[in-house]
């Protein structure tokens, strides 16, 4: 069985395209990392116990469960929570001499 113990980053762009990168055990070549309903990408395993994904575009800026898979059907229970973050806006600046 697979285990899910970390990832970095915690936190992505409602826009999406964070590379994540998962640790683990027993992680296959190719498996699933799950961001709550923001959906499924597929995730690449360097070595069992490393592998990489990208994270899916949210509706809105929020805390999701991410989640692991060998076989996009059962996932991992660790249920690690990743943020998802807006836009961010510059509102004022100084220029400083």
């Amino acid at each position: 069985m697979w285990v899910l113990n970390s990832f970095a980053p915690a936190a992505g762009a409602t826009t999406g395209s964070t590379t994540v990168t998962v640790t683990g055990s027993g992680l296959y070549a190719v498996g699933y990392c799950r961001f709550g309903t923001a959906g499924v990408t597929v995730a690449t395993a360097t070595t069992s116990t490393i592998a990489t994904c990208v994270s899916p575009a949210a509706a809105a800026a929020r805390a999701v469960y991410m989640e692991w898979s060998n076989n996009n059907v059962d996932f991992t229970t660790a249920r690690l929570p990743f943020v998802y973050f807006g836009a961010l806006f510059v509102v004022s600046s100084t220029l400083l001499f």
